[in-house]
């Protein structure tokens, strides 16, 4: 598979990081929130957490912004996953 421009270019590092920014910029708030939810619990109930409990609790204790950025992240992805199927530029070689 090749990733290019429309006019069949290849597609140079300035395009993948501006294409790349917004996934970049709330993947980076979705882990802000994390660590915030980390860093607000004592260590001794961290430690206790399983692994299938502890991402669980630490949403629980999260910012109050931090369900909302999930929210973004989950309609950016499957929008992206729209896009890729429905977009008639794309051309398989």
């Amino acid at each position: 598979m090749r990733i290019t421009k429309l006019d069949g270019s290849p597609v140079g590092y300035k395009e993948a990081s501006i294409r790349y920014s917004v996934f970049f910029t709330l993947a980076t708030l979705f882990s802000v929130g994390l660590v915030v939810a980390a860093l607000s619990m004592p260590v001794s109930e961290y430690s206790q957490l399983t692994r299938e409990t502890r991402m669980g609790q630490l949403e629980l204790v999260a910012p109050i912004w931090y369900q909302q950025v999930k929210f973004v992240v989950g309609l950016w992805t499957m929008s992206e996953i729209v896009v890729l199927l429905t977009n008639k530029k794309r051309s398989m070689h």
